[in-house]
């Protein structure tokens, strides 16, 4: 749990580091302001993900029956909330920006918001299987997943700011919370966590029909 809460922040923050390292300070204000209103999203996730994680201690030492079903109905109601209102943001957010900031900024920033708001979107859906999986005592399995990603998502944020400015970086936050998703769902989709014994390896029967 340590690793994963001091490499976790360190990847939601360094491409705004890398932008004013290979491009400017200004440019960071273009990326920053779309960064913050898209993230604000993750509100719902995070707040969900706080009562899920007792619910799912819970369920997998009491009634392990119901951990499969409350999995997929978590699932879908981030889904239900979430993905409206990120399409909403990526479509209607550049208009936002231009009668808050003017169209000079607006038009600066036109291509971040739509990316960031697609990656806030599956980076919110991956709150569910992190809570699982953390719920079934093994921690371990997503700061492993951290220590794999970051110096990928280093090098890649790298890249793209500075072949594509903050369009890159946002596409490389937005790709790192892609894969961070895909691969916290197929943990909990392919580790059983019915399984009794704390050290033995978990996987999670119940998910496999999401």
């Amino acid at each position: 749990m340590t690793v994963s809460n001091v490499v976790s922040p360190l990847m939601t923050y360094l491409d705004r580091f890398l932008i004013g390292a290979i491009l400017s300070v200004g440019a960071v204000a273009y990326y920053v302001t779309p960064f913050e209103m898209a993230t604000k999203l993750l509100l719902i996730p995070s707040a969900l993900a706080g009562v899920l994680f007792p619910a799912f201690s819970g369920a997998l030492v009491g009634d392990r029956a119901s951990a499969g079903a409350l999995y997929r109905r978590s699932l879908a109601v981030v889904v239900f909330i979430l993905l409206p209102l990120s399409l909403a943001m990526a479509a209607f957010g550049r208009l936002g920006l231009k009668l808050w900031l003017g169209p000079v900024f607006a038009n600066n920033t036109c291509h971040v918001l739509p990316i960031l708001s697609l990656g806030v979107f599956v980076n919110g859906l991956a709150g569910v299987p992190f809570a699982l999986i953390q719920a079934a005592a093994r921690p371990d399995l997503t700061a492993k997943l951290h220590l794999v990603e970051a110096p990928v998502f280093l090098a890649a944020c790298w890249y793209l700011t500075k072949r594509f400015g903050i369009d890159g970086a946002a596409l490389a936050w937005a790709t790192r919370a892609l894969v961070d998703a895909v691969a916290l769902l197929l943990l909990a989709r392919q580790w059983d966590f019915n399984v009794a014994p704390r050290l033995a390896v978990p996987t999670f029967s119940g998910a496999r029909s999401s």
